[in-house]
């Protein structure tokens, strides 16, 4: 990604955060390291700023089921599993 080698495992740990719960806790454990000037390069700063925004997380899988619930309701019972495991195996395992 560009991040220096001494940072990786910071921004690792970040990234992983980010997905594995939400971009908002995120960024709460790297704020420490933004107001301590000089803990990490600009470039590193940078790069995991930009990595953290967005919403591509596992939560965010239930919001576009509930919101693909909303808009066709009688579709649903065949957009849940088609989002949360289908589309993935499709990809993965073609038939």
């Amino acid at each position: 990604m560009g991040v220096d080698w001494s940072d990786a495992n910071l921004a690792g740990s970040l990234i992983g955060q980010k997905l594995a719960i939400n971009e908002f806790v995120a960024y709460l454990n790297f704020s420490p390291y933004l107001q301590t000037a000089g803990t990490l390069d600009a470039k590193t700063v940078a790069i995991i700023s930009f990595a953290l925004c967005g919403f591509a997380n596992f939560g965010s899988i239930g919001v576009v089921v509930g919101a693909f619930s909303a808009v066709a309701p009688h579709r649903a019972p065949e957009n849940r599993p088609s989002l949360v495991y289908g589309r993935w195996r499709r990809r993965r395992f073609p038939t």
